[in-house]
């Protein structure tokens, strides 16, 4: 778990790679992932099945010829606002 500040406000970057069960995920103190104003960026979320929140935004990269392509997909309200926010 990395903390970051990101325009005033809290941001985490979880890499959940390594865990071998969600269960793991009670050592790493996420309850300082809590407050509502953080950003949680979540890379292998299945890895935390069951113990992390829903997504509100899903963002996956994949190479799209010499680049790479990101698709992003909302799955709450809150998400939809976010992509709307987006140019």
């Amino acid at each position: 778990v990395e903390g970051y500040m990101a325009r005033g406000r809290p941001a985490w970057h979880l890499d959940l790679y390594r865990i071998a069960d969600p269960g793991e995920l009670e050592w790493l103190g996420l309850d300082a992932l809590a407050d509502p104003a953080a950003l949680v960026l979540v890379e292998w979320p299945e890895r935390g099945a069951g113990a992390l929140p829903a997504a509100d935004l899903e963002l996956r990269l994949d190479y799209a010829r010499q680049g790479r392509q990101a698709l992003l997909r909302a799955f709450t309200a809150h998400g939809e606002r976010l992509l709307a926010r987006l140019p």
